[in-house]
């Protein structure tokens, strides 16, 4: 098979299992994958390697809450995709339930913003899908996203705010790949490793080369 008809077939099952298209960037990047994969013994090595680096991440992040247990991520906003998937798809990342905190009701947030849990010391990080522009205890702050990205805080602020299986699968590499620039791999990581007051901390779904398996 051509690899013009590989690259358009794989993008449509990619659509199909993300549910959104593919950017113009995505296509070229996927090209260039394919292009590596046709050399002899190339794609085996890239695959590995692809995958090694995944799993990394992923024990990064799962050492992170063994060794902060009362730590949690704050997803906010509303949700395209049910609570149970949400959790399902956090768990691929070593993130089990007892570390997310889960606020997805939209019309629940114009009242009751949960400022305060992502201000509070153990959150680890917050992403952030579509809320209510004007809500209750903002902190002095114009909107909702503004409040939230300027805690300092790893936050991750999903695609057009629609949070989608794809954009969850970006937000956990995206923390993955903050907790790996916090402390080496394999090292300890302390509370004060992980520092407030960093705009490198803030992530936009288009900085994310997503890992999409």
């Amino acid at each position: 098979m051509n690899r013009e008809l590989l690259t358009q077939r794989l993008a449509r099952l990619i659509i199909v299992i993300t549910e959104e298209p593919l950017t113009k960037n995505e296509m070229k990047n996927m090209d260039i994958i394919l292009s590596e994969l046709e050399q002899p013994g190339r794609g085996e090595d890239l695959l590995s390697v692809q995958h090694k680096e995944k799993l990394e991440k992923i024990a990064g992040v799962r050492e992170y809450f063994i060794q902060h247990p009362r730590d949690y991520l704050l997803i906010i906003g509303n949700s395209r995709i049910p609570r149970s998937q949400i959790v399902g798809l956090a768990g691929e990342w070593g993130i089990t339930e007892p570390h997310l905190q889960l606020e997805l009701e939209y019309d629940k947030l114009k009242g009751n913003f949960p400022f305060e849990a992502a201000q509070n010391h153990r959150c680890a990080g917050i992403i952030i899908a579509e809320m209510p522009h004007k809500v209750i205890a903002l902190g002095g702050h114009t909107s909702g996203v503004e409040a939230l990205t300027a805690t300092g805080l790893f936050t991750f602020t999903c695609s057009n705010l629609k949070l989608t299986k794809e954009q969850l699968r970006q937000a956990f590499n995206a923390f993955g790949i903050h907790l790996q620039k916090q402390i080496p791999f394999g090292g300890n990581i302390s509370p004060s490793s992980v520092e407030r007051n960093d705009n490198s901390n803030t992530f936009l779904h288009t900085e994310i080369d997503s890992d999409r398996s």
